[in-house]
Order: C-alpha cells, then structure tokens, then sequence
C-alpha cells in the first residue's frame, strides 16, 4: 500500500470522468500559469462518502493551500460540472470501496499509522479513470518556478 501511495503523489488533484475522452482545450494551461512548484506532506487518514463512492483518503497537511488554488482555478471552470458542491479538502485518494462496511474496515487497519509522507508537487496531471479502473492521463501542465 505505501508504494502506491508513494507512486501517485504527483497526481495531486483527482478527477473521475464518465467519458473516454474530455476536451480540455488551451484553458487548463492558461489557468495554471503562474502556479509554481510546492513542497507537500501527507499525514492521517480520513474517510469520504458521497455522491461518488466511498473513498479513503491520506489527508495533506502541508500544501493545502496551493492545493486549494489549483481545485478551484479548475473546478470554477473546465471541471465545474465534476464538482461535488461541498467545501473541498485537500487529499490524495488511498483507496474507492464498493460499500460503507469495507471502507469502514479499511479505515480501521490503517487509522492509527503515524507516517509523514513529504514530496515536491512540479507537475499537475489530469487523469481519466476507466470503466475498468484503468487510469489514462489526458493532460499535463510542466509547473516552472517564475523568474523575480
């Protein structure tokens, strides 16, 4: 489980689509110029249940700003129908169960670990999330810090 979680750090913000493509266009790039590249951690584990499944999450602890800007840079625009209309939280997604009582098992074997998971957030992937669960990136934005 640690590997995974270490391998998709640099997918910072999740989005699940129903369809197999999205056209984007030139406004993902266009919004996240300026953003620069951040340090993140990762602490705790907590659960979600909503409209989209019954998710558990590793929650950031350092970061949550910038984080923040990037969801709402996004999700204000491109992504606004794929928003769940509750005040976002940011996290990396650890885990989708297929009902409450798995999730609630899963939380429990692993609420109590107390590791601290730190990485440096360069690049924002947008990935497409198959019938499969089979994950497609459908864009990349390179973050470049600005010249002064």
């Amino acid at each position: 489980m640690l590997s995974n979680i270490l391998n998709t750090l640099e997918h910072v913000v999740d989005f699940t689509v129903d369809s197999l493509f999205i056209s984007i266009g030139t406004g993902f790039n266009e919004r996240l110029t300026g953003i620069e590249p951040f340090k993140i951690e990762l602490q705790g584990f907590s659960k979600c249940e909503d409209i989209f499944g019954n998710y558990l999450f590793l929650n950031v602890i350092k970061g949550q700003n910038e984080i923040i800007k990037i969801h709402n840079l996004l999700y204000d625009n491109e992504f606004h129908k794929f928003d769940a209309s509750s005040a976002y939280l940011p996290h990396m997604t650890v885990g989708k169960f297929k009902d409450s009582f798995e999730l609630e098992q899963a939380y429990e074997e692993i609420k109590d670990m107390d590791c601290l998971f730190a990485s440096y957030v360069d690049k924002i992937s947008v990935e497409m999330i198959g019938d499969n669960e089979e994950y497609m990136v459908v864009i990349e934005k390179q973050l470049k810090i600005s010249p002064h």
